[in-house]
């Protein structure tokens, strides 16, 4: 009688590419943490909590009370490190062989990545809306978004950057109408996190 490991396969890999995106990230994150916990700063939440400890102790007894100390989380961090870039695929498809498995599950894992960007970069929930027009409108703005993200990753090629990123970078744009049919893209000059890379024929103006 065999056991169910004799029916699947496993995949363990790294990519540098995605254990670099995930460091950035983290590291973003706590730095939001930092500053939450140093002012308390409700707006951060969201984003800072993954690597924040809050605890109801009492400091001259240490007993539990209703006062909160909150801490970055540096141990839990630490340990989310040793993982970035790591992946493991389970499948039970014994006739494929590595660069199968990861070509088919590659994809599966695209699909997964983009439910996750609308739910939490493109904030498609919770939804703020209630009427069945709204509601399409929402989601349609949502994956219009998802659509835009794609095509630039996809033209960015090697020189990735995370979902996050891009959404910063676009925002330190602003565009005007020079001419009837001519847009001008323009960089914030207070955001200099970003380097433009003059390629050639590159222009600046947008047409439609």
């Amino acid at each position: 009688m065999s056991s169910d490991i004799d029916k699947t396969k496993f995949l363990i890999y790294w990519k540098k590419s995605i254990a670099d995106r995930e460091a950035h990230k983290r590291e973003l994150k706590l730095k939001k943490a930092e500053k939450y916990v140093a002012n308390n700063a409700y707006g951060l939440k969201h984003d800072a909590t993954d690597y924040v400890i809050e605890e109801h102790i009492d400091s001259s007894t240490g007993a539990v009370s209703d006062k909160v100390v909150k801490a970055v989380d540096t141990e839990k961090a630490e340990n989310d490190a040793k993982f970035d870039g790591f992946f493991c695929i389970v499948t039970s498809e014994l006739d494929y062989d590595r660069n199968k498995i990861h070509e088919v599950y590659g994809e599966l894992s695209k699909i997964e990545e983009s439910f996750r960007i609308c739910k939490s970069d493109l904030n498609a929930r919770p939804m703020f809306v209630h009427t069945d027009e709204h509601i399409i409108a929402h989601f349609m703005i949502c994956f219009v978004a998802l659509l835009i993200i794609r095509l630039i990753e996809l033209k960015l090629g090697d020189d990735q950057m995370s979902v996050e990123r891009i959404q910063r970078a676009l925002a330190s744009f602003g565009c005007e109408e020079i001419a009837k049919g001519n847009i001008r893209l323009n960089m914030s000059t207070c955001n200099n996190e970003y380097i433009i890379k003059k390629m050639k024929k590159a222009t600046s103006t947008v047409h439609y």
